[in-house]
């Protein structure tokens, strides 16, 4: 079991679910009008990881992008398979990913808490572009090393609220052979998901894998770090930078 160890102490993506939806649209306004602060490889830009547009719009809570919201997990957990299989390079993925599928400057801003507030604008804009590489290279490391170990198999989904969605996916071990039983349990993890009607598409929110979200084992973590440093913001982003570049170092275990 050390994958869920691993994985719920610094795994993708993912709380408060009733601020979600307005905080990601507020983002997409603030993106049209500003210039966002975080740097996205030139190759990267102007793509989007290919899903099957929501046919709905929401116009009042009776509309259900269940099948939608279901779609776009699987789309990402094919996405990762086929780019795993063609030894693609990993690092362009989750790039893509990140930027396509994650409300980014919501979610890095929300794990810090109240500390966020207080950061100067140049310190959260090195911070942001920090985690986003944190993301891509702690979380979207272990997904994809552990995707090839274990089967992710998705089995309902859940429309929370108005915008809001919990996909849920079985992790299972892979057997290693006929007598390996490991197989036989499986833990759930909930894709927690958020339908933007200005993009007209669903933002990963958050990640629960056994009751325990990623984004609140995240957020504990920071503040610690912080606590560690005495409240010194600048000296949490020098360790954080240096958290980064170790893990640039390992690069992609396949």
């Amino acid at each position: 079991m050390n994958f869920f160890k691993y994985v719920v102490f610094g795994i993708f993506t993912l709380i408060s679910l009733t601020n979600y939806s307005y905080a990601i649209d507020k983002q997409v306004d603030s993106k049209k009008s500003n210039n966002s602060t975080t740097k996205t490889p030139e190759n990267n830009k102007n793509k989007k990881i290919t899903e099957k547009p929501a046919e709905e719009t929401i116009t009042d809570k009776k509309v259900d992008l269940s099948n939608q919201a279901k779609e776009r997990v699987n789309l990402l957990l094919k996405n990762l398979s086929d780019n795993l299989n063609k030894q693609n390079n990993l690092y362009d993925y989750f790039s893509l990913l990140v930027n396509d599928c994650i409300a980014l400057e919501y979610t890095t801003a929300w794990v810090l808490g109240g500390n966020y507030k207080k950061f100067t604008a140049s310190q959260r804009q090195k911070y942001t572009e920090l985690g986003r590489d944190y993301l891509i290279f702690a979380y979207g490391n272990m997904l994809a090393y552990y995707y090839k170990q274990y089967n992710f198999e998705i089995k309902d989904v859940v429309k929370r609220s108005e915008r809001n969605y919990e996909v849920t996916v079985l992790i299972t071990a892979k057997p290693k052979d006929k007598t390996d039983d490991s197989a036989k349990v499986s833990i759930p993890s909930i894709w927690v998901l958020s339908y933007s009607a200005q993009q007209n598409r669903f933002f990963i929110l958050d990640m629960v894998i056994n009751n325990i979200s990623l984004l609140q084992v995240q957020r504990a973590s920071f503040a610690d770090q912080i606590k560690k440093v005495n409240g010194n913001y600048d000296e949490f982003i020098v360790q954080l930078s240096k958290k980064v570049d170790d893990l640039k170092s390992k690069g992609f275990r396949r």
